[in-house]
């Protein structure tokens, strides 16, 4: 049975649902188990769409390579906390993954911003060489992890030679970790 996709496409190609149905009952008659790839294939010869008529359609309702997101789409996930790089990247990922499987999206903006809800907001990145944890995340320590700030700049200089060649998408969450994993492994021996 194609799936709602595959008959969405079609559709999007002006094909109609007596069409579609017609060429699944021939398309049962001679194949025992449903194959997409197949069934797109007989679909094409039966209802007479040469090869090339059928690419150009395809490549006419396509995701264009320079496509952008709306600035309303944009300004919604600039507020969600993605940022312009993470945007970016993910137009690219979108463009890219939409044109290699042949994606037919009626409203692009709307596929975009589904597609993004399913990605993380930071990308992740390298540690700085200078990085320093945000004071919310070094009062959040002192406040429920200890109270001895000699012992959190001890670890942040340990943090920085131990992390400076991976890459993460929130650093101060995981220097978060590391300092409330050292506290309670290590802590009772700080002097």
């Amino acid at each position: 049975m194609p799936s709602a996709k595959t008959k969405l496409t079609l559709k999007q190609l002006g094909f109609t649902s007596v069409q579609i149905q017609s060429a699944l009952d021939n398309y049962h008659q001679y194949f025992s188990s449903y194959n997409a790839k197949e069934f797109l294939r007989e679909f094409v010869w039966l209802t007479r769409v040469d090869e090339h008529q059928y690419a150009q359609l395809i490549s006419d309702a396509q995701i264009p390579l320079h496509w952008r997101p709306s600035e309303e789409v944009k300004k919604t996930l600039l507020n969600e906390g993605y940022t312009e790089v993470a945007i970016a990247h993910y137009r690219d990922l979108f463009v890219i993954g939409a044109r290699e499987q042949s994606w037919i999206a009626r409203d692009p903006n709307r596929a975009f911003k589904a597609f993004c809800k399913r990605k993380t907001v930071k990308l992740p990145e390298l540690l700085p060489h200078d990085w320093v944890p945000s004071k919310a995340i070094v009062e959040d320590l002192i406040a429920i992890v200890c109270s001895n700030r000699d012992y959190i700049v001890c670890q942040l200089a340990r943090f920085i030679h131990h992390y400076h060649d991976e890459i993460h998408h929130d650093w101060d969450h995981k220097f978060k970790q590391y300092v409330h994993n050292g506290w309670n492994v290590f802590g009772h021996k700080y002097g």
